[in-house]
């Protein structure tokens, strides 16, 4: 029988604000990777942070109900990935996280080369991080908690900053890390671009009697269909909508119709 990297039942979180997210019942088998699939504000950073041991979204303390067992080591990529890189450069970062490396010694530097490589950090072995584009800095995180090979990783957002050879890396990462055994449980909305087609997934979309009559939570949070939608029928309104990318805000207060 296939261990357990954790286990959810009927847990939910309780924040001191009067909000909660949850119940969810799932579980992640070590070796299998894994998606939080739901709208923003549903719960997928609050529950990678309470798997991690955090207090979600820095509230403070939070009241749990139902059970969680963890049976793995774990680690967590931030979704903002500057917090968790505390070396001065990007030799120094790996090389802390190659020395705390679940790793055989023998695999750690051939692992630290190929991830060099596969994030395009060689160049920058050198370079100081306060020097480091967004994107360099999501880079480095990703190497460093792939070289800590956990049994679980958590990734919160991993692609948001990642270029098409980043997001190839990544998905070349997670093959290789659940290939050795560990589990991924990833958040991020763009995770069909790298994540494998057989991931195990948890909705943490609203409840279908909270959602207006008829309408599905596919049909609410996916697009309509090739063949939905009449002539001069409004299939999508928006007001005000604002645009955000790697924590800034790149477009706001668009308002229009598409139908």
């Amino acid at each position: 029988m296939t261990e357990k990297a954790f286990v959810l039942n009927a847990f939910k979180l309780r924040y001191p604000d009067g909000r909660t997210s949850g119940p969810w019942t799932f579980s992640l088998e070590k070796g299998r990777a894994g998606t939080l699939r739901g709208p923003s504000g549903s719960g997928k950073t609050g529950l990678l942070h309470s798997l991690a041991g955090l207090d979600p979204d820095g509230f403070g303390p939070i009241t749990a109900s139902g059970h969680r067992y963890m049976t793995a080591p774990v680690d967590l990529l931030f979704e903002k990935p500057f917090l968790q890189i505390l070396g001065p450069s990007v030799k120094d970062e790996l090389s802390a996280a190659e020395a705390s490396s679940r790793l055989p010694p023998e695999a750690r530097k051939r692992e630290r080369e190929w991830l060099l490589e596969a994030f395009s950090l060689d160049s920058l072995w050198d370079r100081p991080v306060r020097e480091l584009s967004e994107g360099e800095r999501q880079k480095l995180a990703l190497a460093c908690l792939f070289l800590r090979s956990p049994a679980l990783l958590l990734l919160d957002q991993p692609a948001s900053s990642l270029d098409q050879r980043g997001q190839e890396a990544l998905k070349r990462a997670i093959e290789r890390a659940t290939a050795r055994g560990a589990a991924v449980l990833v958040a991020d909305p763009g995770w069909k671009r790298f994540m494998p087609p057989d991931a195990e997934s948890l909705s943490l979309f609203p409840k279908a009697s909270s959602l207006p009559k008829g309408v599905s939570e596919d049909r609410l949070f996916d697009g309509p269909g090739d063949r939905e939608g009449g002539r001069g029928e409004t299939l999508l309104a928006f007001e005000g909508l604002e645009i955000r990318r790697g924590g800034r805000t790149v477009v706001r207060d668009i308002s229009g119709r598409v139908g």
